[in-house]
């Protein structure tokens, strides 16, 4: 005998469930299931601070205003270094934005960026790539680059010069009416001389300031809330003139229970940034504190070795290697160092990531008639000098972005199904969603208004994926319409 089956699975309720949280930095750390549907677990290539979807940060060619118009910043060969600095036009006394860059020929060229046309080099050939800094000589503006293999060399308006026989500074500033600097023969103690005319510097008439302690090497010196700061290996250290038991006082600020990457060493605004094994710190003069924020632990930590970084418009630019998904994007497709790039807006602690780009190092452009910061690559991208722009794109060819959710439940342990999602997005998008039970990947054209997309998929647990090429684009204001069933609670 054959019984009909009278037991049928009615639905209880159709609930709609909005997306609120674009605008909060992804979680990497918490389990899923303890998430809200509506948590990024990955967020890349996307702008959320005004709490949707858009395009983030790109880059292009640097260019320059010229009267024809902007001119693009074309290299022949390999860029291996490049910084930008501001020198005193010894003439007119008005400051100029220089900037310089070093080739895969070891020569350095350098040029005025409101004369782009008109680059000129050294003639010295380094060894390798030298620290450079600036100096006062002569109460003039001057530049010294060296390198533990390479001697001194100081270029100022009237010429460059060699000097073999003088300490080679690798980091230097003024304070206390003396010049403070770090040397490749002596990195774990700090020189100085009343006499700030490096030239005539020599191993027997400059003085040390010995440390004695294990915080390591110095790396940078800095001058920041009116203080000299040393920044070391393993630590912070303030000096400060005239004890009663000596010249300087030494007060120790920080201990580092892992190495403080030198280049991620920062100062924005009121504070400093920097990056260690342990994570991103933030130093206001006095004290260190954690930059808390949880999608940093995506940082790789055991094969990190060269960040660099940059402070431009507010916000701490931090190139470095981090962890995603299995996807590759960008860079990742070759031999890279690193692969993202973290915004960090110290004013709002928002975070933007970029990701695909291989950075080698930063330089910050700010003059009359341009404010800008810069990069150099590794990679299939070492032959260009970009600029950070607004816009999905690396030197022309769009770039994938992704925000995708937690895998979540709703707060219903039953089955369910996504009937639909209406959503404004502006350009092409793809939506994934990934349950339990199955995946649909969809296709949505782009619109100014707002659309509804049937989904139809079932399961108990769901994540949302927002991904999107297209570039000019916002996604907004997600509702998923759902389906819940009662008799499979």
């Amino acid at each position: 005998m054959v019984y009909k089956n009278n037991f049928v699975i009615k639905p209880i309720k159709t609930k709609k469930f909005k997306f609120k949280k674009f605008n909060v930095p992804f979680n990497v750390t918490t389990d899923q299931t303890l998430l809200s549907y509506d948590d990024g677990v990955m967020c890349f290539n996307f702008n959320i601070e005004q709490g949707d979807l858009r395009d983030g940060y790109g880059i292009k060619v640097l260019s320059f205003p010229v009267d024809e118009g902007d001119k693009d910043m074309v290299v022949d060969s390999q860029v291996i270094s490049i910084w930008g600095v501001r020198w005193l036009n010894n003439t007119n006394k008005k400051p100029s934005d220089i900037l310089l860059f070093m080739k895969s020929d070891n020569k350095i060229y350098y040029f005025d960026v409101d004369w782009a046309d008109f680059v000129v080099s050294l003639s010295k050939t380094f060894n390798e790539v030298p620290a450079m800094t600036k100096i006062l000589r002569d109460g003039l503006e001057a530049f010294i680059f060296t390198s533990p293999s390479d001697e001194l060399v100081l270029l100022d308006h009237a010429q460059e010069a060699e000097y073999p026989n003088v300490p080679k500074i690798m980091d230097a500033c003024y304070h206390f009416e003396k010049l403070f600097a770090i040397t490749a023969q002596t990195r774990n103690a700090l020189v100085y001389s009343v006499d700030t005319d490096v030239t005539k510097w020599t191993e027997s008439n400059i003085e040390r300031i010995e440390f004695g302690d294990d915080r390591g090497q110095l790396l940078r010196l800095m001058t920041f809330n009116d203080n000299l700061y040393v920044f070391r290996e393993f630590g912070i250290t303030r000096v400060n003139p005239y004890s009663t038991n000596s010249k300087f006082s030494i007060e120790h600020l920080y201990q580092s229970s892992s190495y403080i990457y030198p280049e991620s060493i920062c100062v924005c605004g009121e504070e400093v940034m920097f990056l260690t094994k342990d994570g991103l710190y933030s130093f206001n003069g006095n004290s260190v504190k954690p930059v808390e924020i949880n999608c940093l632990q995506n940082v790789e930590k055991t094969n990190l070795s060269k960040p660099c970084s940059a402070c431009f418009d507010g916000k701490y630019f931090l190139a470095c290697k981090m962890t995603f998904d299995e996807e590759v994007i960008g860079c990742e497709n070759e031999d890279y160092v690193n692969n993202a790039v973290i915004i960090y807006d110290l004013k709002t602690q928002g975070i933007e990531i970029l990701r695909g780009v291989d950075i080698k190092k930063f330089a910050v452009l700010s003059s009359a008639n341009l404010f800008k910061i810069c990069a150099i690559f590794r990679g299939s991208l070492s032959n260009k000098i970009g600029e950070f722009v607004k816009g999905q794109s690396f030197f022309g060819e769009p770039i994938k972005a992704k925000w995708k959710s937690a895998f979540s439940d709703f707060g219903y342990s039953c089955l369910k199904n996504i009937d639909s999602i209406k959503l404004l997005s502006k350009s092409d998008c793809n939506i994934t969603i990934c349950s339990d039970m199955e995946t649909k990947r969809i296709l949505v054209n782009g619109s100014g208004d707002v659309q509804k997309v049937i989904t139809n998929i079932k399961g108990r647990f769901f994540s949302f994926a927002f991904e999107s090429e297209a570039g000019s684009q916002t996604i907004s204001n997600p509702e998923i319409l759902m389906t819940i069933y009662e008799n499979d609670c």
